[in-house]
């Protein structure tokens, strides 16, 4: 009995030990950066001024991952990755929020759109703006 408990111990701590498998290529698709560890090394590639905060479209080269983020007031935001896939919404109001991410290595086409409402109702006083980025990023507000 006592080597049956002693061989258990050994499996159970060389499985506790073991990591848990990292996700690859489009497995990162539609996940929260953050908590898949693609915020290290992250770093803004394009921003923008809005209604008193700012928007960034921020890549992983950790990941090789694209998503949005904002910074500034505490306002309610919806942001949503489109290309090369389209991401579910990430609606928040906080003072620092993300959207999911999108699998985009190197100058791979990432797009992205941020709603920013001033009155935190996601009803009335809203700008929304839209990002592609490859090689160069172009914004453009759309309301």
């Amino acid at each position: 009995m006592g080597a049956v408990a002693a061989l258990f111990a050994v499996l159970l701590t060389l499985t506790l030990a073991t990591p848990a498998q990292a996700l690859s290529g489009s497995g990162y698709n539609n996940t929260l950066p953050y908590q898949q560890g693609c915020g290290r090394g992250a770093y803004a590639i394009s921003s923008k001024a809005i209604l008193g905060g700012t928007v960034s479209m921020v890549y992983s080269p950790t990941c090789q991952t694209n998503w949005l983020e904002w910074y500034g007031p505490n306002r309610f935001t919806s942001k949503k990755m489109y290309q090369p896939v389209q991401t579910a919404a990430e609606n928040d109001t906080a003072g620092w929020s993300y959207s999911r991410q999108v699998y985009a290595p190197g100058a791979t086409v990432a797009r992205g759109e941020i709603y920013v409402w001033v009155d935190n109702t996601g009803r009335n006083g809203s700008q929304a703006w839209s990002v592609r980025c490859g090689s160069t990023c172009e914004w453009v507000q759309f309301n």
